[in-house]
């Protein structure tokens, strides 16, 4: 089953911040790791800190649920049957561990669908390595029956959206796509593998050999003709799909132990470079990252502010850190990524119109300023970075209480571009307006926030129009003259 296990191991690395008191998954990292009798555990690693999630010999990617909770993995019987994986979960903390599934012979891959609520995993029910020896099935992660979804058709590597409506797979014909429940399936990149979907479920990246490259492509999620994103004569393994960037392990040599040089990197969705994100040990089994939520910056023009982790359903968790270090005054405040590099900068503006950029650290300390001017217009009563579309770019968002407002295009250097959209048909008396990414999908939900304490979440679309509400309610603090999200560097 190793063998097995080769074509289809990788892992993932979850870098999201959140609420430690809660056990979500933090800042750690969540791979296998080969142990000194040769097993690869389930692991979590805390900048440098490791800790065995599970005393279990395992096999392909762990999961994280959507709330960052809870691990799902493919673990060993743990009764000295040799070849039987089945499917388990464990609360991120360590505790509860529970089997799922019975493990005849192997049951891998496992993936969560349905808002957390269901695992779609690989299953092999006849013992046998060939290559249509394995279906693709489902089990509610309180446990229950299992649903096959497919035939014994070769099926493995489910991949799925936060919240999506298909499960796309590989076989040894390609990528399929297939609704999460079963049902009929369509090939949509022929002799493609280890597939990775985009948070808006609109586009899939995977892996394809050609001759002794291997290419990582991106393609509709309908089908259609595929477009190059990187090519390398190594190995490439475990894709993930954050925001504007696909995250993908490449390495040396083959299996779980003859690899060497083994790093992850990342690419945007329109190519380019890759980017060095991590060097990793030989006896860490394939790397991808998870999300990343924003954290929460509250401001008062007195120069007072708090950060505070914010969870998926727009929970406060505990407080990051808090000071008056920051100069007074200003009117609004929000995080901007001006470079597409993945770390937020932080935007100071004031209402005669006098603005600043500057670099912001993991501990929320501000760096160097990188821009400073008066060339935005007055009299505005908050402004926001929002990406609009997903792309991984920002774009600037000016609001007036009034309710007037414009969208415009944000360059790199600061400087804004030309407005995407105006209007006046948001609601009048809002304090503070900012974009924030609640679940880490990479797209952003909008926050608006009134001095009372008046708070309401919304969807966002592409188009700048407002979604349905998210969350409202008043019991976040008052008195905050500004309020943004921030992801602060890991």
């Amino acid at each position: 089953m190793r063998a097995l296990a080769s074509l289809t191991a990788a892992l993932l690395i979850l870098l999201s911040m959140g609420d430690v008191a809660a056990a979500d998954a933090g800042d750690d990292v969540i791979y296998l790791e080969r142990d000194r009798w040769g097993r690869y555990v389930p692991t979590a690693d805390n900048q440098g800190h490791t800790r065995v999630l599970a005393n279990l010999d395992s096999i392909t990617p762990p999961a994280i649920s959507p709330n960052r909770t809870q691990v799902a993995f493919s673990g060993g019987r743990g009764d000295g049957s040799l070849g039987r994986y089945a499917i388990y979960v464990i609360e991120f903390g360590g505790s509860n561990l529970r089997r799922l599934t019975n493990g005849s012979f192997a049951e891998f891959d496992p993936v969560w669908v349905n808002g957390g609520q269901t695992l779609v995993f690989a299953q092999n029910t006849t013992g046998s390595i060939t290559s249509n020896c394995c279906r693709l099935a489902s089990v509610g992660v309180n446990g229950g029956q299992i649903t096959a979804l497919t035939g014994n058709i070769g099926a493995q590597r489910p991949a799925a959206a936060r919240n999506g409506t298909y499960v796309f797979f590989d076989t040894r014909d390609g990528v399929w796509r297939m609704r999460t429940g079963g049902g009929s399936r369509s090939l949509i990149a022929p002799w493609g593998y280890d597939a990775t979907v985009s948070g808006n479920e609109s586009e899939v990246a995977f892996v394809r050999k050609s001759g002794s490259s291997t290419h990582l492509r991106r393609v509709s999620s309908s089908g259609g003709a595929s477009t190059l994103l990187y090519t390398t004569p190594n190995e490439i393994e475990n894709p993930v799909w954050i925001g504007n960037r696909i995250y993908f392990v490449e390495h040396q040599g083959l299996g779980y132990d003859g690899r060497s040089s083994v790093t992850l990197r990342s690419v945007s969705r329109t190519g380019g470079s890759p980017r060095v994100e991590r060097n990793l040990s030989d006896s860490v089994v394939g790397v991808g990252p998870g999300s990343k939520a924003d954290e929460m910056f509250f401001y008062r023009d007195d120069g007072l502010y708090r950060y505070y982790d914010i969870a998926p359903d727009a929970s406060l968790g505990t407080a990051i850190r808090a000071g008056e270090d920051y100069t007074s005054g200003w009117s609004s405040i929000t995080s901007v990524n001006l470079d597409g590099d993945a770390n937020d900068e932080i935007f100071f503006y004031r209402g005669d119109g006098l603005y600043r950029f500057y670099e912001i650290g993991s501990d929320a300390s501000l760096g160097s300023p990188i821009r400073a001017g008066s060339d935005y217009t007055s009299g505005w009563s908050s402004i926001t970075a929002v990406d609009l579309d997903g792309d991984g770019q920002d774009e600037m968002f000016f609001y007036r209480e009034d309710g007037l407002y414009r969208y415009y295009d944000l360059r790199s250097n600061g400087r804004i571009g030309s407005p995407i959209r105006a209007g006046s048909d948001y609601t009048s008396g809002w304090d503070s307006i900012t974009a924030v990414d609640l679940d880490g999908d990479g797209q952003d939900e909008m926050f608006f926030y009134r001095e009372d304490g008046l708070y309401r979440y919304y969807n966002v679309n592409s188009n700048a129009t407002l979604g349905s509400p998210i969350r409202a309610g008043s019991d976040y603090t008052n008195g905050w003259d500004a309020i943004t999200s921030v992801n602060l560097p890991s």
